[in-house]
């Protein structure tokens, strides 16, 4: 068994045993966060060279009301994730760009709001 199927394992069989604890009727508000990664984001072959940070904070706040002890409605707003790079170097794009050298700046952020029925 790999790693990553031992990790889901414990984590859903702890998910499992916590939902007596949240089975309380009423208005409920949590925050979560935690570090994460961009996955490729730093292996383009454009940006070598460059400065790139693919790590980042994340959160999530969220307000949520349990209605019985087996349904919820949730709403909340999250930062996934972010990436960013700079530097200098040569580009090699079809026309009409062309051939260049030059300095160039990204950044990627994944947010949003969710809603959900629990």
């Amino acid at each position: 068994m790999r790693i990553q199927h031992k990790a889901w394992t414990l984590a859903l069989l702890g998910l499992l045993f916590a939902t007596p604890a949240f089975s309380d009727e009423g208005p409920y508000v949590y925050v979560t966060g935690g570090a994460g990664l961009a996955y490729n984001a730093c292996q383009s072959p454009l940006i070598a060279g460059a400065s790139c940070n693919d790590k980042s904070a994340v959160f999530r706040a969220g307000f949520g009301y349990q209605y019985t002890p087996m349904w919820a409605l949730e709403a909340s707003y999250g930062q996934f994730g972010s990436a960013n790079a700079s530097g200098y170097g040569m580009f090699n794009f079809p026309a009409p760009i062309g051939t260049g050298v030059g300095s160039f700046a990204w950044q990627l952020k994944a947010t949003g709001p969710a809603v959900q029925a629990v």
